[in-house]
């Protein structure tokens, strides 16, 4: 069985204080907001980053057991715009969202790229930059790459998934994420080639 739905929704990215020259540090609001009436937002960068959630459709599964209960999973996307430079986002708040209400399960979150990968860390204390800067130093974008196209160094996105793999799994209890205290699940992109991303959310029920 297969029921399929849709809805649009748009959520405003907030820019993390005190991320570093070069690098861009931002996490997904939890308030829903129209883009075009924020205009600090557009002064502090224009449409190098901004609307992050657009676009959701949820699908529902329900596969028979052999011993005839059902396995029930439901699943969004969301496309986040990541600019130009490497940049690390922060997906906790949309990730809490969609779980949220669910009950006892496992949510799955991955991103269906070959230059990005997903992470559980901490956010907004310097590890994502230190982060971005170990990455930059592993992972240099110079003409080192054989996978040379695009702009200089990219051949280094195609490597960073090995590192910092496409998808992760959260536990959720009683429609919560089991997160530690201080850990976050971020979006961690390097290609300044591709500006916009889809993350799938999927939650798996217990």
């Amino acid at each position: 069985m297969l029921r399929t739905g849709a809805r649009l929704r748009t959520v405003c990215v907030e820019p993390i204080r005190g991320a570093g020259r070069g690098h861009a540090v931002v996490r997904l609001s939890r308030n829903r907001c129209d883009i075009s009436d924020r205009s600090d937002y557009a002064k502090e960068t224009p449409l190098d980053w901004g609307i992050a959630w657009e676009t959701t459709q949820r699908t529902r599964t329900a596969n028979a057991r052999s011993e005839g209960e059902d396995i029930a999973v439901e699943t969004t996307t969301m496309t986040v715009h990541t600019g130009r430079q490497d940049r690390i986002v922060d997906l906790t708040a949309a990730a809490a969202e969609f779980a949220a209400g669910r009950g006892d399960g496992l949510l799955s979150v991955f991103v269906p790229h070959a230059t990005a990968g997903v992470a559980i860390i901490e956010l907004g204390a310097g590890s994502d930059e230190d982060l971005l800067a170990a990455l930059a130093t592993l992972l240099p974008a110079d003409d080192r790459w054989r996978h040379a196209h695009g702009s200089r160094g990219h051949g280094r996105s195609h490597v960073m998934p090995a590192i910092v793999p496409p998808s992760l799994t959260v536990p959720v209890l009683d429609g919560q994420l089991a997160l530690g205290t201080w850990q976050s699940v971020a979006l961690v992109d390097l290609n300044v080639d591709n500006f916009e991303r889809t993350v799938r959310l999927s939650f798996l029920s217990g």
